[in-house]
């Protein structure tokens, strides 16, 4: 049988570009504590991939895209526990990339179920197949068809709680559309189709609140991208997720982001794992940049960086005058997503208790759980302490 021609074109898949090997690397990342994060006591664990591709890069370097990672993922989660843990559901509506995506996965088949057609369609029965159990939803469009905030919103109303969602907000493919904000209302063919992706944009953001920063012929594109991202990011959060953050995906740490990684979660636990892949993802682009520079000016950015955590931490717990280290990281991590890694806030702890601002005996073997107390530093202590 004929293989019907791409609706996204396959030498797409042939080789991965710099900015899709950061998305990998980002969701292959967060899928490896998932299990344990989310605990025993389910039928199984879900990863649903609502624009799944052909599966795989194939070009010089052969690279496992979403669907390959999760499956790998649930394989090894499946020798671990002896029982297919994991569960995959991917979703491509071009009929090319499916029959290459079924034809990449067909080592996992018992792990993966296929689905052809478009995600929205799907989403009913996806949903009734997870039932209670913890779901990941990855969504990653080609442009932004499919991330509508009512497909969100039915997902979140699913009858399971522990429900997380990592989004592909295209930059390039909203600010194309939303280009014809400032077009009129002229009755043409061309005004009509450019209203029609402006309606769009409305379902993609759950509002027109942002057109008016799209309007105008002084429009700062930048300026309105920020201020459309959050407010997508606030609409998610108005559906019921606590913590809702992003990530600039970008080849290079001066470039401007290509798009956005935003990531919903419920879960404290979930908010400082992914908080930790964004910052040393941040943190491998500043290293890149730095490279053959020296590294004076990021060792001092680096000591200060660690003051302002070190302080942030002693303000907060002498607030609260008794937290745990797990406590702590959970207020502060939403705070500053991406700015410091799980360790970070540790090694901030050790030198609280080192300088006198915990009330500990030593500073070894602190558990994540202890009730640490708080106190004031001694007059000057601190200040010696920096010298």
């Amino acid at each position: 049988m004929d293989v019907v021609p791409p609706l996204q074109p396959i030498d797409f898949f042939q080789q991965a570009k710099i900015s899709s090997l950061r998305k990998l690397e980002v969701y292959g990342k967060y899928l490896q504590p998932l299990s344990f994060k989310w605990g025993a006591g389910w039928r199984h664990h879900w990863i649903v991939d609502g624009f799944a591709g052909a599966g795989a890069y194939d070009g010089a370097d052969e690279q496992d895209g979403s669907p390959l990672i999760a499956a790998k993922w649930a394989r090894r989660e499946e020798q671990r526990c002896g029982y297919p843990k994991v569960k995959c559901i991917n979703v491509e509506r071009d009929p090319a990339c499916f029959h290459h995506l079924t034809a990449n996965l067909a080592p996992w088949a018992h792990l993966v179920t296929n689905l052809p057609g478009e995600f929205g369609d799907h989403l009913d029965r996806i949903i009734e197949t997870i039932d209670r159990d913890p779901a990941f939803f990855f969504l990653d469009p080609f442009g932004v068809r499919g991330i509508e905030m009512a497909l969100v919103e039915k997902i979140m109303q699913r009858p399971g709680r522990k429900t997380e969602l990592l989004i592909h907000f295209s930059e390039r493919s909203f600010a194309r559309m939303a280009g014809h904000a400032s077009e009129g209302d002229r009755a043409t063919v061309a005004e009509r189709m450019a209203q029609t992706k402006l309606a769009r944009l409305d379902e993609v953001i759950g509002s027109q609140m942002w057109r008016p920063w799209w309007t105008g012929g002084n429009v700062d594109p930048g300026e309105a991208l920020e201020k459309t991202v959050d407010l997508y990011m606030s609409q998610l959060r108005s559906r019921g997720f606590e913590f809702v953050h992003q990530i600039a995906v970008r080849d290079n740490l001066a470039d401007r982001s290509r798009y956005r990684l935003v990531f919903c979660t419920s879960s404290p636990h979930g908010v400082e794992l992914m908080s930790d892949i964004a910052c040393r993802y941040e943190r491998g682009l500043a290293e890149e940049e730095a490279a053959g520079q020296g590294s004076l000016l990021s060792e001092i950015e680096s000591r200060e960086d660690e003051s302002r955590l070190i302080d942030a931490i002693h303000k907060l717990g002498l607030g609260r005058e008794i937290m745990t280290r797990e406590k702590i990281r959970h207020v502060l991590v939403p705070r500053s997503f991406g700015l410091y890694t799980s360790t970070d806030y540790n090694r901030a702890i050790v030198e609280l208790v080192k300088r006198g601002g915990i009330d500990r005996d030593t500073a070894v073997g602190i558990q994540d759980r202890e009730d640490l107390r708080f106190r004031d530093f001694a007059q000057g202590s601190l200040l010696e302490a920096l010298s």
